[in-house]
C-alpha cells in the first residue's frame, strides 16, 4: 500500500531536521487507509532527488524502492503519532424538499454510525431557539461507509414538525445545526465534541420545499352538524384554504353534488398545521341534508376541490382533487342529536322561531313536548305553559322552524302575567320527541337544569276585537268575546252603549257593573248580580 503527496510545505529552518506539512485532502486520505500510517511497522516514506536539495545545490539522494528494501530499518517512521483530535463540522446543507441533511466533515468519520437523535435543529445559534430534535431519521447507508460526508434521512414525523414551525428551516438565515457529546467519531475512534445551542452551525446551503400539498384523509364527524377535518401531506396555512374550491359529491360520477358558496370555519386541529377542522356555512349544509342522496353516510360522501383550494407553508399550492379521484369520507365519533339552541318568540304575530343545529323533520314536530317557563329554574309556584297539540309548524325542513300557535296556547301565554311578556322571564324546556332530524334521530331534550332564554321577544303591539256578544234579559249578563285574552281589570263599563241598531237607536248606556273573565279566557262576562260575580282576576 502507498499513496503520493499531492502537496504541502515545509515551516522549518535550515537544518538537517525538515518538518513538511501535508495538505489536509492527504492527511484525510492517509487517514482512510487501513494498513497505512497507523504504526512505524507499517509507515515508511519514499522521495524522488527532486524532493529537496543541500545548501549548496545538490539533490537528495532519491530514495526508491529498491533503496527502501535495503534500508528498510533505516527509512521506516520512527514514531507515529496517531490522531487524537475528535472531527469537527466543516459545513453543513439542508434540503426541505428532498428532506436530507447533508454534514461535511474536517476529516473522515464513521459515516453510518452518526447519531441521528443527538442532532437537533434551531432557528438561531442561540439558548432561546426553537427547535426540532431529530427522532427517528436515519442516516443514508448507500453512501460509502468511511467518509467526510454524512446523509441524514429526515424522517417524515421529524420533517413535519420541521415544516410546521415557520420561524424555522425556511433559509439559511433560519436554519442551524447542534449537536450532542459523541454524534459521530473519526477513523481512530475520536468522538466529536458537542456543538451547543450558542455555537450552533448556521447551514450553508438550503433547497425549500417545492412539492405541492396533498390530501390524505377526509373525516366527517357527523353529516347533520356539518363538522369535517380535512389532514393534509404536510402543514398547510390555513388563512389560504378556499371554501368555494370545495365540493362535496354522493359519488364518483357526481350524481349529486353541492359546490359550497359560503364560507363557514376553520381552524387547525393541533399544532402539526397538517389537520383543519372545517365547519360548513348552515346554507350549504341545509342544502346538503335536504338532499337524502348525499352525504348520509360514508359511501355517499366524497370531497373534491378546485385548482388552488389551499397551500402548504411554503405557499406550494395543492393540485386539483377531480371528481373522479375524489376523496371519500369516514365517518368518525358518536352521532351528535340535533339541539335547540335558541328561539324568537313573537307574540303579536302568535309565532315561535326556533332555531337548531341540524336540518329537522318539520313532518315530526309535536308542540306538546314544549313548555314555557317564567323562569330558569323550578321553583315553587312558578308560571309555566305547555302547548297543545293545536299549534303547528308553517315552514318546510330546515334549521329552523316557525310554529303557528294556536288561538289556546296563545291566549293561554298571554294570560299569565308572569311568563313571557319580556326575554327575562321567557324560558323553554322540550322533550326528545318535540322533533326529529332528517334522519329520524330525536333532538336533544332540554331539561329544567338547562333551559334556554329567549333569543328575542316581540309583545303583543295588536289592539283587540270584540268579534261578539250576548245578552241575557233573564239573568242580566253580557258575555263578549274578543279575538285574545282581555284584563278586566282595565274595563269601564259605563263606555258601554247598547243600542237597538246599528245607527244607535234607543242606545242605553250601563253604569258600573260586576265583571269577570269566563273560562274562555276571551271572554267577558258583564252582569248586574255583585254578589254572584267572581272577582276580576287574570
Amino acid at each position: 500500500l502507498q499513496m503520493q503527496l499531492s502537496g504541502g510545505g515545509s515551516h522549518s529552518a535550515r537544518g538537517r531536521r525538515l518538518n513538511v506539512s501535508m495538505l489536509a485532502s492527504d492527511l484525510n486520505v492517509l487517514k482512510q487507509r487501513a494498513q497505512l500510517g497507523k504504526s512505524s511497522g507499517n509507515t515508511y516514506i519514499r522521495v524522488s532527488s527532486m524532493f529537496v536539495r543541500d545548501v549548496f545545490g545538490n539533490d537528495v539522494i532519491a530514495v526508491n524502492n529498491e533503496i527502501a528494501q535495503l534500508k528498510a530499518a533505516e527509512l521506516g517512521a520512527v514514531i507515529v503519532a496517531l490522531d487524537s483530535v475528535g472531527p469537527q463540522i466543516e459545513y453543513w446543507s439542508l434540503d426541505m424538499d428532498a428532506g436530507t441533511i447533508d454534514i461535511i466533515f474536517d476529516e473522515p468519520v464513521l459515516a453510518h454510525g452518526l447519531s441521528t437523535t443527538r442532532i437537533a435543529i434551531l432557528s438561531n445559534a442561540s439558548a432561546s431557539a426553537a427547535i426540532i430534535y431529530l427522532r427517528s431519521s436515519s442516516v443514508n447507508v448507500n453512501l460509502p461507509f468511511q467518509s467526510k460526508q454524512s446523509q441524514i434521512l429526515i424522517e417524515t414525523t421529524d420533517l413535519l414538525r420541521m415544516k410546521s414551525l415557520t420561524n424555522m428551516a425556511t433559509s439559511t438565515g433560519d436554519s442551524f445545526l447542534s449537536a450532542g457529546n459523541a454524534t459521530v467519531s473519526d477513523l481512530f475512534g475520536n468522538a466529536m465534541d458537542p456543538i451547543l445551542a450558542g455555537n450552533a452551525v448556521q447551514a450553508t446551503t438550503y433547497n425549500g420545499d417545492v412539492s405541492a400539498p396533498t390530501l390524505e384523509q377526509f373525516q366527517l364527524y357527523d353529516p347533520s352538524i356539518g363538522v369535517l377535518e380535512l389532514t393534509y401531506s404536510e402543514p398547510v396555512e390555513i388563512t389560504s384554504f378556499k371554501f368555494g374550491s370545495m365540493s362535496i359529491l354522493s359519488d364518483l360520477s357526481g350524481t349529486h353534488v353541492r359546490e359550497l358558496q359560503r364560507g363557514g370555519s376553520v381552524e387547525y386541529i393541533d399544532a402539526t398545521l397538517r389537520t383543519l377542522k372545517v365547519t360548513i356555512a348552515e346554507i350549504d349544509l341545509e342544502s346538503i341534508q335536504l338532499n337524502t342522496q348525499l352525504a348520509v353516510n360514508e359511501t355517499t360522501t366524497f370531497v373534491a376541490f378546485a385548482e388552488d383550494s389551499i397551500r402548504d407553508v411554503a405557499n406550494n399550492s395543492m393540485e386539483e382533487l377531480i371528481q373522479g379521484n375524489a376523496l371519500q369520507a369516514q365517518f368518525v365519533g358518536d352521532a351528535e342529536l340535533v339541539s335547540l339552541y335558541n328561539f324568537k318568540l313573537n307574540l303579536d304575530d302568535g309565532t315561535i322561531l326556533l332555531n337548531f343545529t341540524g336540518v329537522v323533520d318539520a313532518s315530526t314536530f309535536s308542540g306538546q313536548f314544549m313548555t314555557f317557563f317564567g323562569t330558569v329554574t323550578t321553583q315553587p309556584n312558578a308560571s309555566s305553559i305547555t302547548l297543545s297539540v293545536g299549534s303547528t309548524i308553517n315552514s318546510p325542513d330546515g334549521f329552523s322552524l316557525e310554529v303557528a300557535l294556536s288561538s289556546y296556547d296563545l291566549n293561554a301565554i298571554k294570560s299569565v302575567r308572569q311568563l313571557c311578556t319580556t326575554v327575562n322571564n321567557c324560558f323553554v324546556q322540550i322533550g326528545s320527541d318535540l322533533v326529529s332530524d332528517i334522519f329520524q334521530r330525536p333532538v336533544l331534550p332540554i331539561t329544567s337544569s338547562n333551559r334556554i332564554k329567549a333569543s328575542d321577544f316581540t309583545p303583543d303591539r295588536t289592539r283587540p276585537v270584540l268579534t261578539s256578544f250576548t245578552l241575557s234579559m233573564n239573568s242580566g249578563e253580557i258575555n263578549m268575546s274578543f279575538s285574545e285574552i282581555m284584563n278586566c281589570e282595565s274595563i269601564f263599563t259605563s263606555v258601554v252603549v247598547l243600542s237597538g241598531d246599528n245607527a244607535g237607536s234607543n242606545p242605553v248606556q250601563l253604569t258600573s257593573l260586576k265583571v269577570s273573565i269566563s273560562l274562555q279566557l276571551e271572554r267577558i262576562m258583564i252582569s248586574k248580580n255583585t254578589k254572584e260575580a267572581s272577582p276580576c282576576t287574570v
